[in-house]
């Protein structure tokens, strides 16, 4: 396979893809979504090979049940307060006309 001198070869589908200029150095995977997937889904092993304690452990329990407690019903947002907001369709009103005189 020839690849022009701006194409590369995903590293998922073995396609050639033209990468973004600006980032055509650091990237290796086309824009087709399984191949997006794929290289979220090695980031993410990369990460958590690295992290491994991360949000594990008695103080992480400990620290989130205390910000639950001091944001209750943060989960549970009131669908009546979004309608609320919002102003009813045809409610806008123009200023009264002045008169002469």
């Amino acid at each position: 396979m020839n690849l022009s001198k701006h194409e590369k070869t995903c590293r998922h589908c073995g396609q050639p893809f033209r990468p973004d200029l600006r980032n055509r150095a650091r990237q290796h995977y086309c824009y087709k979504a399984a191949c997006r997937k794929a290289r979220k889904d090695r980031s993410h092993r990369i990460w958590r090979a690295k992290n491994p304690d991360h949000f594990k452990g008695e103080w992480n329990v400990d620290h989130v049940r205390q910000w639950r407690a001091l944001h209750p019903g943060y989960w549970r947002r009131s669908k009546t307060r979004s309608k609320r907001a919002r102003p009813e369709r045809g409610a806008v009103q123009l200023p009264a006309k002045r008169t002469a005189g």
